[in-house]
């Protein structure tokens, strides 16, 4: 809005203002695993370009998501080749964010039968 000039910016500044003191605010994130963390935030990174209210109703939103999909499986018994593979199968998924994600690698542990 600031191209408008400082008087539609600022009108803009208040409406995010007020939109963020109505709204939730940022949730604790500290408790995910980083590839989640950073999963969840990929997958709001539109919605922080509307604002932080809106931006933490999509965190709010993956972590309640993420609570009731699976955690991340372990990779760590997987030959590099096969974590490699499974996580690039998976790649796109991570743009929906964690639980997508991790939905999508167990589906690939379980087609290579582990």
């Amino acid at each position: 809005a600031s191209y408008q000039g400082p008087s539609k910016y600022n009108q803009c500044l208040q409406n995010q203002l007020n939109e963020l003191s109505k709204g939730i605010r940022r949730p604790n994130l500290s408790h995910l695993s980083s590839e989640e963390k950073i999963s969840i935030e990929v997958a709001c990174s539109s919605a922080s370009y509307q604002g932080p209210s809106k931006y933490n109703q999509c965190l709010q939103n993956q972590l309640n998501e993420l609570s009731k999909g699976i955690r991340r499986p372990n990779l760590s018994h997987l030959s590099s080749e096969e974590k490699i593979s499974i996580e690039v199968a998976c790649s796109s998924a991570s743009y929906q964010g964690p639980s997508k994600y991790n939905q999508c690698l167990q589906n690939q542990l379980k087609q290579l039968g582990r």
